[in-house]
């Protein structure tokens, strides 16, 4: 790990897991206006996704998948806070370990349609 959040988007198929998905990793692009539900999972260690402006604090435990609902009708950064609980680096990481970006729904979509 590299304390780091990444995402994974469905690809043209709008299948998650398939060849064509879009990875983004520290910069979490987020559509504005929508309700979107999260699937979070951990590969190694015990996280907390903190996002105190999106009053959002959830403990994510490798082998177990949750899922969040996140909304802003604004667009903008919303930074996430360092938070392990478990393994060699608990407590060590200052560095942001990514932010949410929301953006338009237009522009969420041109920028996942240049990242494939």
């Amino acid at each position: 790990s590299n304390f780091k959040w990444s995402a994974r988007y469905p690809g043209p198929d709008r299948q998650s897991g398939t060849t064509d998905d879009v990875y983004l990793s520290e910069v979490i692009l987020l559509p504005t206006k929508h309700h979107l539900l999260i699937e979070l999972s951990s590969e190694d260690y015990v996280y907390v996704l903190a996002c105190p402006e999106l009053s959002l604090n959830q403990l994510v435990v490798p082998g177990r998948s949750q899922r969040v609902v996140l909304f802003s009708e604004q667009e903008g950064d919303f930074a996430l806070l360092p938070a392990t609980l478990c393994g060699p680096a608990a407590f060590v990481h200052s560095a942001s370990p990514g932010t949410f970006r929301f953006v338009p729904q237009r522009r969420f979509r041109d920028t996942l349609e240049g990242e494939r």
